[in-house]
Order: C-alpha cells, then structure tokens, then sequence
C-alpha cells in the first residue's frame, strides 16, 4: 500500500517533508481524477511556491534553523498568491487536469503519475465524505 494512504505516524524532519510531498501528490491525483469522472468541470492543480509563513512553528529546530537561514529566499505571502489568482481568474479550460506553478503548467515527468493510485485516492475520499456527511 503506496505511503499515501498509510502515512508512518512520528514526527520526524524527513517524514515531516515527506508528508509535504505526499499531499501535494495528493492535489495533483484528485484534480486529474475529477477530471476524469466529471469531463464537464475544469480542475487544476498548483503549487504556489516556497513562502514565508509561520508554518514551521511546530516543526522542529533542523527545520526552524534551515528557515531562519534561507527564509529570505522564499516568496512573500503575496507573491505566492499569484499563481492561485491566475489560475482563478483565468479561462482553464484547455488545462483541466494541468498542475501549475509559477502561474505556468507544468509538466509531470513520465511514469510519477499512478493511475491506480489516482483512483484509490478518490474511492477513499469519497468513502470518507460520504460516511461523514449523512
């Protein structure tokens, strides 16, 4: 069963990164699998880049040193934002299913996406929905 649906529950630097990459995974199989079960709607996945939040507050010091030290490297919060408003203000039409990122599609080297994967991730979200929503 592929880490994505049966995440190791420490807290570690590498399994906090490696939680941060499953998710994002994670966005870019759900976009593409709406796509494929709703053809009418328009999905995108993006990411907005590395930005400086106060999100690492609860990681541990490795973390909060590697921030303090490269943090001014990262976009401000504004800049972050545009990739998400061109994407929400845009015709996306010819890109349902693209991942985006700098406000341009991106392409996903061949064999990173996993159909099987893709349809679980969507069974499983739907199951869940489903039993929390009645």
């Amino acid at each position: 069963m592929p880490l994505l649906f049966k995440p190791p529950a420490m807290r570690t630097f590498k399994l906090d990164f490696l939680r941060y990459g499953m998710s994002n995974r994670a966005r870019i199989y759900f976009a593409k699998e709406l796509v494929v079960r709703h053809p009418q709607l328009t999905a995108i996945s993006l990411h907005p880049g590395v930005i400086r939040t106060s999100l690492n507050r609860d990681m541990g010091g490795c973390v909060k040193g590697m921030v303090a030290c490269i943090g001014c490297f990262f976009k401000s919060p504004e800049q972050g934002a545009t990739t998400t408003i061109h994407c929400a203000t845009k015709d996306m039409s010819k890109h349902s299913g693209d991942y985006f990122i700098d406000s341009v599609p991106s392409v996903i080297a061949e064999g990173k996406i996993d159909a099987k994967v893709q349809v679980k991730l969507w069974d499983v979200t739907m199951n869940l929905i489903q039993k929390h929503v009645k």
